[in-house]
């Protein structure tokens, strides 16, 4: 028995109404060179999973990428945009969200971008430990996004059960929209570091095995009309959570 079907006998071991998934295969330029493990756990994992929910009568809640575009827009993506992503790592998760649709009815995806906490490598982590360590650290200026607090995208998913709107698609990040440069600017703020010493750069600059997306911001109107919670807006989140993100 493979590892992906071995998936499904574990889950169906367990009795539950509600399986969320948060587990995929992150590291976005090594998925062009590893594209059947990363498209494995993007996206059969996420077929046995829904498999198994299909069969337990479960929602499933898969939580998805800004990635699936092409991050082109000049406007909030919608859920109903056109999908035209630019990587493996986005291919793979657009092939997830397509597959736990198919093969189980009970199905919820969450877009989300740009997330940080207080647990894993993220963005505003590695940029606070390097800017008590640098005198001078470049930071593209040119990608724009919604940095989103993971706690924030917890509480979302427990307001998305108890509230149950209509299955499909929906886009789930803080609101508003920054550039990277400027987000790094505010991690220095929050850590009282001269933010001078972050400089803006073009992201042609950096060669990178993935494309990344130069615009990620999601809207959250079908969020907010389906009843849902709003998420906060990035900054205030930033000021609740970056004393326990950067002391990790």
């Amino acid at each position: 028995m493979s590892i992906i079907e071995n998936i499904k006998e574990k889950i169906l071991s367990f009795d539950f109404d509600h399986l969320i998934n948060c587990a995929a295969y992150t590291k976005v330029d090594l998925a062009e060179t590893e594209i059947e493990l990363a498209t494995k756990i993007n996206a059969l994992a996420v077929a046995e999973m829904a498999l198994a929910c299909k069969e337990k009568n479960a929602n499933l809640i898969h939580i998805s990428t800004d990635y699936v575009f092409a991050g082109d827009s000049k406007t909030p993506y919608l859920e109903t945009d056109a999908t035209n992503p630019q990587s493996v790592y986005g291919m793979g998760k657009l092939q997830g969200e397509e597959l736990a649709m198919q093969l189980n009815p009970k199905t919820w995806i969450l877009r989300t971008a740009w997330v940080y906490g207080a647990v894993g490598s993220n963005f505003a982590k590695t940029i606070g430990k390097l800017l008590e360590s640098e005198k001078e650290l470049a930071v593209v200026n040119d990608q724009i996004g919604a940095p989103t607090w993971s706690l924030n995208i917890a509480e979302a998913i427990l307001n998305l059960i108890e509230i149950n709107p209509e299955y499909g698609i929906y886009n789930c990040t803080n609101q508003g929209e920054i550039s990277w440069f400027d987000f790094a600017q505010a991690i220095a703020f929050t850590l009282q570091i001269d933010k001078e010493i972050v400089k803006p750069v073009n992201s042609q600059n950096f060669s990178r095995p993935a494309k990344r997306p130069s615009y990620s911001v999601l809207s959250n109107k079908k969020w907010i009309n389906a009843g849902l919670r709003a998420l906060p807006n990035w900054q205030d989140a930033w000021n609740q959570a970056s004393e326990l993100v950067l002391k990790n």
